[in-house]
């Protein structure tokens, strides 16, 4: 019982990396919504590049089956890295699904 207690109680454990990716998809999307020049663009990809390179790879070798937490992580950096391969004014062919990891993610780690 006390385990029990103890897992659903300990802090998930990777709330940086949801965090992180909340804050590139946000990003993404807001810029994608204006017109804004070619330089800050593609700083901003090489920025979110960078930071999905230092995680997803972790997140492939660490999610296993039954891990929704970090499987939905994996998922959502494996499609915000595909979305980011895109031009700008390009919709991304599974952002109805990218949106539903979010939503996930907001349930399992809540305002976080």
């Amino acid at each position: 019982m006390v385990l029990g207690g103890t897992w659903w109680f300990w802090p998930r454990q990777r709330p940086d990396i949801y965090k992180s990716y909340v804050a590139i998809y946000q990003e993404l999307q807001q810029r994608r919504d204006i017109a804004e020049d070619y330089a800050n663009w593609t700083a901003f990809v090489t920025r979110a590049k960078t930071q999905l390179a230092a995680t997803v790879p972790w997140l492939e070798d660490k999610a296993k089956p039954g891990d929704r937490e970090k499987s939905l992580l994996l998922y959502a950096g494996r499609d915000l890295q595909e979305l980011l391969e895109l031009p700008r004014t390009s919709k991304s062919p599974h952002q109805q699904r990218l949106d539903t990891f979010f939503e996930q993610l907001q349930e399992v780690y809540g305002s976080n």
